[in-house]
């Protein structure tokens, strides 16, 4: 995490500052709560009507108190056993979706427990070996260290076939950011790189990805010896344009477009980037903070506050 707070940062540089903090804050994004599809329709078609029924009214309720955000105790406890109540044999996702809920009211170990109910389930089912590697990584350099040596090897067994394990470990490998310790070693940000590539051979249309390709281009521009790299930074921006041409409603790529143009310093290009990030997604807090720095810089002062309200 520590790749780009040696940049030094000026107050009447909002620029510069929106640029730190992005890299400085690359995360490994939270689990998200599995809902069938045409990728996991197998594991649903074990369920009994009453339990699809059951598993359509819990995620819902998630998905309003998400809107919401008014997670309380009883609300976990009462939107978790909602899920639970949608468990069979063999079903992973039920217990998975129970745990996040649960780690919505920080309840780690009731979390923990369910994460690894999944796993029982299903010991290939990858995401209930994510979210405690995520946890980790959140701890503190020891637990960032521990999730992506936990993570590894569950790409190793996975026969680098995962492309769920293979995204969050280059996340994680950018967060980190260790630098080269020696002539032989590539350092965190090439390993990231290739972890995504990686991904991306098996799934070329996943915009996770594609999303942490770009910013690891981005990263590797404010790295080099020439601080905005302009090749390391027109192949983050076609990187950005490849992924919105894919799903141009991914509200997390048109904000990564922005941070790119903003090392370009094509600011109005950033604030229309960053606008449509903030159109799309709306709690975005990176795309409303990042449309208020830019605008700042502009003087735009009432559509920074604007933004700077909605991110409150």
């Amino acid at each position: 995490m520590g790749m780009v707070r040696r940049i030094r940062l000026r107050f009447n540089d909002p620029a510069a500052a929106l640029l730190a903090l992005a890299l400085a804050t690359i995360g490994c994004g939270g689990g998200a709560i599995v809902a069938p599809s045409p990728r996991t329709s197998a594991p649903f078609a074990q369920l009994t009507p009453a339990a699809k029924a059951r598993l359509g009214e819990a995620l819902r309720a998630t998905a309003t108190h998400d809107s919401a955000r008014d997670w309380s105790p009883t609300i976990c406890a009462e939107v978790a056993a909602g899920f639970l109540e949608a468990d069979a044999p063999g079903v992973p996702v039920p217990s998975y979706n129970a745990g996040l809920v649960h780690g919505r009211c920080a309840d780690e170990g009731a979390a923990k427990a369910l994460f690894e109910a999944a796993l029982q389930r299903d010991p290939s089912f990858f995401p209930a070996r994510a979210a405690p590697a995520r946890a980790a990584a959140a701890s503190g350099p020891a637990g960032l260290d521990r999730a992506i040596t936990d993570v590894e090897a569950a790409v190793v067994a996975s026969r680098f076939t995962s492309e769920g394990a293979l995204v969050l470990l280059g996340t994680l490998q950018m967060k980190r950011g260790r630098l080269a310790a020696a002539p032989d070693d590539e350092g965190d940000l090439v390993r990231a790189r290739r972890s995504l590539q990686r991904a991306l051979a098996i799934d070329d249309g996943s915009l996770a990805a594609l999303n942490q390709l770009a910013l690891s281009y981005l990263a590797a521009s404010l790295r080099g010896a020439k601080k905005g790299d302009a090749q390391a930074l027109e192949l983050a921006r076609l990187v950005c344009a490849q992924a919105a041409q894919k799903d141009p409603r991914y509200a997390a790529i048109h904000n990564t477009a922005g941070l790119v143009e903003v090392a370009l310093g094509n600011l109005p290009r950033a604030v229309t980037a960053f606008g449509e990030a903030r159109r799309l997604d709306p709690t975005s807090f990176e795309a409303q903070m990042n449309f208020a720095a830019v605008n700042l810089g502009f003087h735009g002062y009432t559509p920074a506050e604007e933004a700077y309200r909605a991110a409150s």
